[in-house]
């Protein structure tokens, strides 16, 4: 394995435990858990709307009842008295009507909790506004509903038209592929969901090439974890237990970790992103530990290697930057020392207006007020410099109050020097005069 391969791998799993911490961190486990309950407060209304349709569409309770009865859950349930009761001639219209309100009330609790963990998880850079996330929550809720609804009722309808076709008009090849579907397409909407609330939700947009393959990944996850969940915990004995509420526990828990995965990789998708950032924050202050357990090593030599692509190595008299240049990025000095000049050093020999030691940044406050350089940077000694982009440092201070009393504390200080040395000069310009 090249060693490329390695230090690809080391960083995604460094991504992968910063997301967990973040995840532990921010209590998205309880998020999980309100999605999954409120998912379970609009599955009902969702069940007997499919009921509601069914009956529209074929006209038939017999027909009705009989698809109803093969959903895992209703076989031991009295459908036939339900159904016959429920929508008689008389209470259709009202039925339909109030399932409907019923169904929107319960799916906006669905998307709320969805996006509230969203929130959490993208709270510092997110820049929506109480409108725009009201609108999208209403438009995600209708289309999740249309969706839902229009895949299932065609799926169950198919189903009962495969049982009453007589055999020999449906080829097996339809048989096997609607037979299949009845287990695709529901992968199919959750992979769809968890895309498309990725990409709408959050304010801050990520790539959807980002998205797609996390979406993938905690898919095939969560379908291996509900199989595994499938085989360990019988629903035939809580059903035995608990009667049809044994069912319902069943999806609980699978509902509560297709969640517990979605909050999870929503986690990894913001860490992928301001990695940099977040992976500095752990690094600095592991830094700047006077004294470092085994551990403590570990961890910071694997920080350390996650930055290789970041850091520059400047022998003795190299320049880092250079006067009038664009400030595009900033530099954390993680050993030996830049001079600051404020006349050309290669051009012509001059003392350092001030040196810059290990354990400070340089060159951020070109960077945060997006102006030019106004002076040289040049190395007085080998020395390792973390480089950050604009767009690292802005999140650097967002994301870490503590860096942003640091950066604000060594700005401060530096002003005060340039201050103070502008009075000496005028001093001895005017014993002079």
């Amino acid at each position: 394995m090249s060693s490329k391969i390695l230090q690809t791998i080391k960083k995604e799993l460094q991504k992968i435990i910063m997301a967990y911490e973040l995840f532990v961190k921010q209590e998205m486990a309880n998020h999980a858990a309100a999605g999954a309950y409120a998912f379970l407060l609009s599955a009902l209304p969702v069940v007997l709307v499919l009921v509601y349709v069914s009956l529209i569409i074929l006209g038939n309770s017999q027909a009705v009842i009989s698809i109803i009865s093969e959903i895992k859950g209703f076989d031991n349930l009295p459908v036939e008295q339900v159904v016959t009761a429920f929508f008689s001639k008389k209470l259709n219209q009202v039925a339909g009507a109030f399932l409907l309100l019923n169904l929107l009330w319960t799916s906006r609790l669905f998307v709320l909790s969805v996006q509230r963990g969203l929130r959490i998880i993208f709270s510092d850079i997110s820049t929506g506004t109480p409108l725009r996330e009201n609108l999208i929550t209403f438009i995600v809720e209708l289309l999740i509903l249309v969706a839902v609804i229009a895949v299932i009722s065609a799926l169950q309808m198919f189903q009962y038209a495969v049982t009453i076709i007589p055999p020999g008009y449906i080829s097996k090849s339809i048989t096997m592929i609607i037979s299949f579907a009845r287990y695709l397409v529901p992968l199919f909407i959750l992979w769809l969901f968890i895309v498309q609330t990725l990409r709408v939700l959050p304010a801050y947009k990520i790539s959807t090439c980002k998205i797609i393959k996390a979406s993938t990944v905690c898919t095939l996850l969560y379908t291996a974890i509900a199989y595994v969940i499938q085989l360990l915990f019988s629903t035939n004995r809580y059903g035995v237990i608990y009667g049809v509420l044994g069912n319902v526990i069943g999806l609980l828990i699978k509902v509560y970790f297709f969640f517990w995965l979605y909050f999870l990789f929503a986690e990894y998708l913001y860490t992928d992103e301001f990695f940099t950032s977040i992976a500095f924050k752990k690094y600095r202050a592991l830094f700047e530990k006077k004294k470092l357990n085994k551990i403590d090593r570990v961890i910071l030599n694997a920080l350390q290697d996650s930055f290789k692509e970041q850091t520059i190595r400047l022998k003795p008299g190299m320049l880092l930057f250079k006067k009038d240049e664009i400030s595009d990025y900033a530099y954390f000095i993680v050993s030996g020392s830049i001079g600051i000049y404020f006349k050309d050093p290669v051009i012509e020999v001059n003392e350092p207006f001030t040196i810059v030691s290990p354990g400070n940044f340089i060159g951020e406050m070109g960077v945060l007020l997006h102006e030019s350089r106004s002076a040289w940077g040049k190395a007085l000694d080998t020395t390792i410099v973390l480089v950050f982009t604009r767009e690292d440092i802005e999140h650097l201070i967002i994301h870490s109050p503590a860096e942003a009393r640091k950066m604000i504390n060594l700005l401060s200080s530096r002003l005060r020097d340039l201050n103070l040395q502008f009075q000496e000069g005028s001093n001895e310009l005017s014993h002079h005069l």
